[in-house]
């Protein structure tokens, strides 16, 4: 039998490297090639770097909150005030943005 998971007690950890801008939003490190043996491989061959993703403001703080330390309850409950929104609706914002980064694998669950 599957144990059912809580998404809200799970801790996200950031798996990509980072940068802030001068504007205060995220640059997400990606790395050109892939990150398999081959696209490493092609990546010292060939002097480009990484491509940046922007992250906007929202995204921004969300991702700055993603300590290693934090759970999703404890983010969101941080965030709202900042967001001006009811902690229930961002509920719902959040739980769609980390399976966003998840599938980007920006992210990875503690």
């Amino acid at each position: 039998m599957k144990k059912k998971l809580n998404f809200l007690a799970m801790t996200p950890r950031r798996t990509r490297e980072w940068d802030e801008g001068d504007d205060g939003r995220v640059r997400v490190m990606v790395p050109r090639y892939g990150s398999h043996r081959l696209g490493r491989w092609l990546a010292t061959r060939v002097d480009r770097g990484p491509i940046k993703v922007r992250l906007d403001h929202t995204g921004s703080l969300v991702w700055k909150a993603c300590d290693g330390h934090r759970n999703v309850a404890q983010i969101t409950e941080l965030l709202a005030p900042e967001l001006h929104q009811e902690s229930g609706d961002l509920h719902d914002r959040m739980s769609t943005y980390f399976r966003e980064l998840e599938v980007s694998r920006f992210i990875s669950w503690q």
